[in-house]
């Protein structure tokens, strides 16, 4: 039986890794303002489509939604997770931090968690010019 998915498969592995190595190494490693700008704009784009397309869809409920509603606390709690986990992943391999670096990833996490806060609150913020 030939295995010729397996020799063309090898050579495009090894060259992505040796690629990645390259463009990775030539980087400082440090997220720069303009990181955390991005990662602000995903969280905050991640909350306003969990308001616009899931929570704006539904019945309206009985408590309107706030950030005291259980739904936005427990969609915040699920964002946290996964912002640890990205995290983590930020560090390990952006950064490049060999150990697990807990200041960065729940301080990461915290942040991002609260911009995605702004994006999930539905509460319509109304801005009354004084005459």
């Amino acid at each position: 039986m030939s295995h010729q998915g397996d020799t063309v498969a090898a050579p495009v592995g090894s060259l992505l890794t040796a690629w990645s190595k390259r463009a990775w190494s030539k980087r400082s490693n440090n997220m720069n303002f303009f990181s955390y700008v991005v990662l602000g704009s995903f969280s905050y784009a991640a909350g306003w489509a969990i308001r616009s397309y899931i929570l704006d869809k539904q019945p309206p409920p009985e408590q309107p939604y706030n950030l005291k509603h259980p739904a936005i606390l427990g969609y915040m709690g699920g964002f946290f997770i996964i912002m640890l986990i990205v995290s983590w992943l930020l560090g390990r391999y952006v950064l490049g931090h060999v150990a697990i670096d807990l200041p960065f990833i729940i301080i990461n996490s915290l942040v991002a968690t609260f911009v995605y806060s702004f994006g999930l609150n539905p509460e319509k913020v109304r801005y009354d010019v004084p005459d």
